[in-house]
């Protein structure tokens, strides 16, 4: 069966869409049996003015990579939706807003100021003497659900190459909205306490991680590292705490958890003692943009 497909690359790295490429060599035989319609910038040259030419729902599968941060994002990603029959978000900033959506905690022209100082860039530009554009005016980084319905949902930053193998090889059969297991990284952590049949041991110090790789044998928390494990979706396989380093949660919160930051508060209030949780305050003056560093507050949404 032959698939229509699109893909998109909106406010992103490009991370996800080269996890594709990376995956090529396994689904090419699978993929070459679709027809991409549509794709900006990958694959193909396509103009939104091709997007907007295709009759509503030719699209059988639509995939978006990156988040929403501008109007122009939000634009093609609303026409995307009406072209297409099934979306996919892929990644974390497609369906949590990713690492950018920390431009939450700041408004646009606090960012603008740190970013260009005092040459701020105009909205109108004239190139090469004879061309007006208008470029598109910038907003807080968003997921994609926040301005369409979303069909499925694949995180990572970015997914594994097995799961994009998975996704392209049942791109007919789609079924669940969450393409991930539902476990943890605890689940799949070697330092996990649940692995000794127990659960986690008071803090009794803070400590914050330099980036080297930790020494400490047994669960970050449990040494004072702030480790996001037990909220995060665990299809990275745990790779960071298999390597010394602490979870910081890049494959985005479990389905289930609402607002990250709260959860994890909650998890660590009867773990800590006066002590640490003065620590806690003081090796991380801006908790909170640790908490959503790859999903934006609930407060704030």
């Amino acid at each position: 069966m032959t698939i229509r497909l699109a893909f998109y690359l909106s406010s992103g790295c490009m991370g996800c869409e080269m996890a594709i490429v990376d995956g090529l060599a396994e689904v090419y035989v699978e993929l070459s049996q679709h027809e991409i319609v549509w794709s900006a910038p990958l694959f193909s040259t396509s103009k939104y003015s091709d997007l907007e030419s295709l009759p509503d729902k030719y699209i059988d599968v639509a995939i978006v990579e990156g988040g929403i941060n501008s109007e122009e994002n939000e634009r093609v990603v609303r026409l995307l939706r009406k072209k297409s029959k099934k979306l996919v978000a892929l990644g974390t900033c497609a369906v949590h807003g990713g690492i950018p959506s920390l431009s939450s905690f700041h408004s646009v022209a606090e960012i603008f100021d740190e970013v260009y100082g005092e040459r701020h860039p105009s909205r109108q530009v004239v190139v090469e003497g004879k061309y007006s554009l208008t470029l598109p005016e910038i907003t807080p980084q968003r997921a994609v659900s926040s301005a369409v319905k979303v069909d499925h949902y694949l995180p990572g930053c970015p997914p594994k190459v097995e799961a994009i193998e998975r996704l392209i090889s049942s791109l007919d059969s789609l079924e669940d909205e969450w393409l991930i297991s539902g476990d943890s990284v605890c689940t799949r952590c070697p330092r996990s306490p649940a692995r000794e049949g127990r659960g986690f041991r008071k803090i009794e110090s803070v400590r914050r991680f330099s980036g080297d790789a930790v020494d400490a044998e047994g669960c970050f928390l449990e040494h004072g590292y702030l480790c996001f494990g037990f909220v995060t979706a665990g299809d990275c396989d745990a790779d960071c705490p298999k390597a010394s380093v602490p979870c910081r949660g890049c494959y985005g919160p479990l389905p289930n958890v609402e607002d990250v930051g709260g959860k994890v508060i909650d998890a660590l209030t009867p773990l800590l003692n006066d002590e640490s949780a003065e620590q806690l305050i003081s090796e991380y003056p801006e908790l909170s943009k640790l908490l959503y560093l790859y999903r934006p507050s609930a407060l704030r949404e």
